[in-house]
Formats: C-alpha cells, structure tokens, sequence
C-alpha cells in the first residue's frame, strides 16, 4: 500500500467488491486482511460513523480529516467480508443500495464485470476477444470522440488501464446502453457463461439490509436500476427512478433515507434538484477531482468528494 491516506477535505472512502477464498476477486476487490490493514492505515479515530458525518455536515462542522466509509452497488461480498471487519472496530458505513436486484432483475453492469473477472484472466485479454468479435475498426480508439472520453476518465481514475478505458468507452459512450447490453449478452450466452450466474451470491436480500441497518449502519440511495448514463436520464426519469429506489428503501429500513450516492457517478443539475426534493441532505460522487461546474472540491452536500480505495492502495 501507498503512505498514509491524506486529503486536505472530508470525504468519503469509495467501496465496491471484496474477495474470500469462495468469493472471486474482482479488479479493485479486497479481502478482510486488506480492509483491516486499510482501514488501521487511515486511522480509526478518523472515521466518523454516518450519523455523526450527517450532523457534522449539517452543523458546516466537518473538519479536514474527516473521513466516512461508503459502500455502492449493495453486493454480497460487503456483508461476508467487509461487515465483519467494520465489526471489529465498531465502526458503521453507509451502503448505498440500487433496488432493480430486489425485485427479480439484475444489474446487468455487474454480471458482466462478474464474467469478466472469473472467466478472464483479465481485462485486456477479455477485450483481445471482445474487440474482434464486435467487428470494430480500431480507429475509433484513436480518434477525437475516444480521446475526449479517455483524457479525463484517465484523469480522474488514474487506476484505470487502456482497456479499461476502452471498455467503459464502448459501454458508456460508443453504444446505446441497450445495444451494449445486447452485445454483451450474446457474446457470453455464446460460451455459455450467462448459464453460471447466480443472484443470491452477487447481491443482498432484504434480511442483509436490515442486519445492516440494526449495525448502526445507514442505507442510501442509488438509483432504482443503477444506470450506466444518468445523467442522459430526463428530469423525470431521474425522478422516478430515485422515488421508486426511496420507496423500496424506505419500506425497508422503517426510517426516512436522507442519503445517496450518485450510480457510477454520474448526475446533472436535474438530478440535485431531484435529491432535494425528495429531501436528500447528502449525496457523493465517485471521484475526487473538482467537478466541471465548481472550483472546490466540495461545492456542496449533494456533490461530496470520494476516494475510491483502488486510488490509495494503487491495485491494478
């Protein structure tokens, strides 16, 4: 791991995957042994827990150091191994939840970076098959449209490899998110790899929010069906897609969510005004660079910075 974790504003630490020896290690994944070392790495006495960081933010009290721990995408691997650590220190996270899993659908975003991650040794070698199969020419990775895509992504996720980036491009860009989607299917469904998924060990149940939330934990917002491009949403899909998610949440953990987290970063001016009328207090990015629209790194309670955990341990 890299030096001490320092910032010179509150933020929160960006969690995804974890891995155990019957939990596949994804890119970024981290086991309990890391987590642990991590988070004595940053220093306990830093961590605030959700509730004291949602006063503390209200009350304009957040000090410099400050830090909280948020966890995205409501996946399994949270409450195997991260939860137990938190445990340990008594410490609390707030886990910011999606609801499209919670209702017999899936995040197809994540099933396809769980193919990735088993059935490839890694990401270059899946898009040495992928890139050929989808017949492209390689000039569009060369061009204007992708240089405009890769500079800041390179920017601001600076873990990110070249093919990475060029996934993320083809998803998030070059195609439709239902075209993608299509492409993807289809190339796994050929090798047969769609055949091996199984919800129930990807993402929580209903039972694994409430533990969390009896933990002293705090659930949040995520979006309904986790979008790739939110912010391509209209007003009011933004709208419907957080009241649904607030619904389901709500239902759930029997208090008012006052949370969220921006689903792969990604909001408009639409989608705070949509946050504050549904009565959200704080909301994070994904990143820690000054956003487009701002000169600071916190411009306000519903874009707050994160520092994604594979930018501190630098795992590649």
């Amino acid at each position: 791991m890299n030096s001490e974790h320092h910032q010179d504003y509150p933020h929160g630490i960006m969690f995804h995957r974890f891995y155990a020896p019957n939990i596949p290690k994804y890119h970024g994944a981290l086991n309990a042994e890391e987590l642990e070392a991590l988070i004595l790495k940053i220093g306990v006495n830093r961590i605030l827990d959700p509730k004291e960081w949602l006063l503390r933010l209200a009350n304009n009290t957040l000090e410099k150091y400050h830090v909280c721990l948020t966890f995205d995408d409501c996946l399994k691997s949270q409450i195997l191994v991260a939860v137990p650590v938190l445990k340990k220190y008594n410490l609390s996270a707030f886990f910011f939840v999606h609801s499209l899993t919670f209702f017999n659908d899936m995040d197809l975003n994540e099933v396809f970076s769980n193919i990735i991650s088993t059935k490839f040794s890694n990401i270059m070698n899946f898009m040495a098959e992928f890139e050929p199969y989808l017949k492209l020419d390689n000039s569009i990775f060369t061009d204007d449209q992708y240089l405009e895509f890769r500079d800041p992504m390179k920017k601001t996720y600076s873990f990110y490899s070249e093919s990475d980036l060029k996934y993320r491009y083809l998803r998030n860009k070059y195609f439709t998110t239902i075209k993608f989607n299509d492409h993807m299917k289809k190339f796994f469904t050929e090798k047969k790899f769609m055949d091996d998924i199984d919800p129930k060990k990807i993402w929580m149940n209903e039972s694994d929010l409430l533990n969390l939330v009896d933990s002293n934990n705090i659930i949040g917002l995520h979006s309904y069906s986790h979008h790739i491009n939110f912010e391509n949403l209209s007003y009011d899909e933004q709208l419907i897609e957080y009241k649904k998610n607030i619904s389901h949440l709500e239902n759930i953990s029997g208090y008012k969510i006052t949370s969220a987290s921006h689903p792969l970063g990604s909001y408009n001016s639409d989608t705070l005004k949509v946050l504050k009328s549904l009565g959200i207090e704080c909301a994070f990015r994904s990143s820690n660079t000054i956003p487009a629209t701002s000169d600071i790194i916190n411009p306000n309670e519903l874009e707050l910075a994160r520092v994604d955990v594979c930018d501190i341990i630098k795992q590649r």
